[in-house]
């Protein structure tokens, strides 16, 4: 699906804030899929929170995911999470992981499959830092409802054209994936069909969290997440 954006402008603005308001839709040219509001309510004091407010046309099939791509420069290589882990977890696939502030560098956390896919998710996510080894990176933080958080050198994009691992390669990029919902693995190339429970069939849904410049070795996440 490609997005199309239809108006942003300055919606509201005072001393201590500035909001900025966006019409988008997700989907071929000549029929959206999704309709989305985004607000982007920015913070004099840093940081600013993204919401966004969504409409599913009735007709669409459920959705894979719904979230934003966040590319962050070369030598980010560090991230820290409040989430479930230290293991991928998704809807359907998460029993064995654990709720704790867990610690990987952005190349470790990948899972190497075969077949290049969506890997290394973490569901349950109040809080992450994605930083360089400087530590100077972003916060992302829940505004009170836990997301879906990953870091990966692979876009979503590389990993669903590419057939094959070998065939990989790695960027010197780093990609944020800030997740409202996903649906289940499933394991329909060797069993059943995804359960119903576990699909992504919501029409209509909003989402935000807090983004915020950080060095990482002072940030108190926790303390960040209280403000949210």
């Amino acid at each position: 699906m490609q997005v199309k954006c239809y108006e942003a402008r300055l919606s509201h603005e005072t001393d201590k804030i500035a909001v900025i308001t966006a019409s988008i839709s997700l989907g071929a040219y000549y029929s959206p899929v999704i309709r989305a509001k985004v607000q982007y309510t920015v913070y004099a004091e840093g940081g600013l929170v993204i919401k966004f407010d969504v409409k599913v046309k009735e007709s669409a099939p459920p959705l894979p995911r719904f979230g934003l791509e966040i590319i962050m420069p070369e030598k980010t290589e560090n991230m820290r999470y409040f989430g479930l882990g230290p293991m991928e977890s998704y809807a359907d696939k998460r029993l064995v992981a654990q709720m704790g502030v867990f610690s990987s560098t952005v190349t470790d956390n990948y899972e190497p499959y075969i077949r290049p896919q969506e890997n290394s998710s973490h569901s349950d996510v109040k809080w992450a830092i994605v930083s360089s080894v400087a530590g100077h990176g972003l916060l992302f933080a829940t505004t009170g409802q836990d997301f879906i958080f990953n870091a990966s050198h692979y876009s979503a994009k590389t990993l669903t054209e590419t057939a094959y691992r070998q065939d990989l390669c790695l960027s010197p990029l780093t990609y944020v994936y800030i997740d409202y919902k996903q649906a289940g693995i499933g394991s329909n190339s060797c069993g059943p069909e995804l359960s119903p429970k576990y699909l992504f069939d919501e029409k209509e849904f909003s989402f935000s969290f807090r983004l915020m410049p950080v060095f990482a070795n002072d940030a108190d996440p926790f303390e960040e997440i209280k403000r949210s």
